[in-house]
C-alpha cells in the first residue's frame, strides 16, 4: 500500500497491490491518514469513475471498501479529492 496526501489534506492518491492471496484469509481495510476529518471526499479510479464518497473521518477510521475481485496480482490506484 502506498498513500500520498498533499500537505493541506485536500487531495490524496492511494495505491494497493496484492502479491499473493491465501484462500479464506482476511486483509484488513487500509486506514488512510492525513485527511481532513470533517471534509467530504470523492474517490475515483484511474479512469475517473466514481468509486466511493466518504468523509475524511470515515476513510481514516473505516478505510476504503474492499473490492471482492481482489486476487493475487490485483492492483488498483485511487485518487481522493475534497468536494
Amino acid at each position: 500500500m502506498i498513500e500520498y496526501v498533499l500537505p493541506d489534506g485536500r487531495e490524496a492518491v492511494y495505491s494497493v497491490a496484492l502479491r499473493d492471496h491465501q484462500i479464506f484469509s482476511f486483509r484488513p481495510a487500509a486506514l488512510l491518514k492525513g485527511l481532513i476529518p470533517g471534509a467530504s471526499y470523492l474517490v475515483t479510479d484511474r479512469h475517473n469513475r466514481e468509486m466511493h464518497r466518504a468523509t475524511g473521518y470515515e476513510l481514516m477510521t473505516m478505510g476504503l471498501p474492499r473490492d471482492i475481485s481482489e486476487h493475487a496480482g490485483y492492483s488498483q490506484m485511487f485518487y481522493l479529492k475534497q468536494v
